[in-house]
């Protein structure tokens, strides 16, 4: 295998095993590799005309940076997270489990696999030791608090914070405080070297994880815990409300258990339904959604309109209508909404 330290390595004979390093360095518990269970998939999802020139993506350049590509797949995360967040939060009482999230990803070199943590060194800057601050969410009580991404965090409620299993300590450490409604004291480290201290309140989410997959193939899914999007179906579904609908109707898979049934043309309706409530509570416009998602193209659409295993575009276009009219009744008596 070629050197995988070498700054401006070129995606060319290497590319796939770089992407697949790439997708495992992006990811924070790096367990990608781990699913086992059937994944729930909605690869039919709507597209906006104007965006689609066919099923699969343009290849990259082959003098393309590895940087360059570690970093638009950042851009991807950052995004699917930022777009999750409102419908994580705002349903956490109709989720079957909750965690509690102070707005930011945490991360250390234990967490890549040995082979690639001379690429995790290199390319995200990770030192031996430590545990530093991946990601924060623009809103969330990390944001409020002005924690940076690359900040070290040095103490949680003054314990030291040096290893996975201190990172551990500190998340159960954040639960601890959030259901008695305290605050968690954070002592970090800038990338400049200037420590501070802070305090923040961990806001409760559903439990359901989102994460990026590098592939050309347009397709939204679920092994049953977690939601997986591509990132071909996120850089052509450039509208965000479009894309908390896909992100909405695989959450809606993860709280009804679908996995654990066999696929049908009902489950992926009744998860249409279920979209709807959870964007209607996040504040988002689902009669846009809908709209666009009824002009949009559909690649898939001799699938959609032939397979067993889902609903026409017809019937799945009727199907959010009538939902959202049971919304709108619900909400016009007061009532707080539910799923059907």
């Amino acid at each position: 295998m070629a050197d995988m330290k070498m700054v401006g390595m070129k995606m060319g004979v290497v590319q796939t095993a770089l992407i697949c390093s790439m997708l495992t360095l992006a990811l924070t518990a790096c367990k990608l590799h781990k699913i086992k269970a059937p994944m729930h998939g909605v690869s039919e999802q709507a597209l906006p005309q104007d965006t689609v020139s066919g099923i699969d993506t343009p290849a990259r350049p082959d003098d393309t940076d590895f940087s360059d590509v570690l970093q638009d797949y950042k851009d991807l995360n950052d995004r699917v997270i930022r777009l999750q967040a409102p419908l994580r939060l705002a349903n956490a009482k109709l989720c079957p489990k909750t965690e509690r999230d102070p707005g930011f990803i945490v991360h250390s070199l234990d967490d890549y696999p040995p082979h690639i943590r001379m690429m995790a060194q290199e390319f995200l800057g990770l030192p031996e030791t430590g545990v530093f601050i991946r990601n924060v969410r623009r809103g969330s009580p990390a944001h409020a608090a002005q924690i940076q991404e690359g900040d070290q965090i040095i103490a949680i409620n003054n314990k030291g914070i040096e290893n996975r299993t201190a990172q551990d300590r500190f998340y159960k450490a954040l639960a601890r405080n959030a259901f008695n409604g305290g605050q968690t004291r954070i002592r970090l480290q800038s990338a400049q070297g200037q420590t501070y201290d802070t305090k923040l309140r961990a806001q409760t989410a559903c439990n359901i994880p989102v994460s990026v997959v590098f592939s050309e193939n347009m397709n939204g899914h679920t092994d049953g815990t977690g939601v997986f999007i591509t990132s071909s179906l996120m850089k052509t579904v450039g509208d965000d409300v479009n894309l908390s609908l896909v992100l909405a109707h695989e959450m809606a898979h993860v709280i009804a258990d679908h996995i654990q049934r066999v696929p049908s043309a009902e489950l992926e309706l009744e998860a249409d339904r279920m979209a709807l409530v959870l964007m209607q509570n996040a504040g988002l416009n689902i009669d846009r959604a809908i709209e666009f998602w009824r002009d949009a193209s559909h690649p898939h659409d001799n699938l959609q309109n032939t397979a067993n295993t889902h609903p026409s575009i017809l019937a799945r276009y009727e199907n959010f209508r009538e939902e959202q009219k049971r919304i709108l009744h619900q909400l016009a008596n007061g009532q707080d909404l539910s799923f059907r």
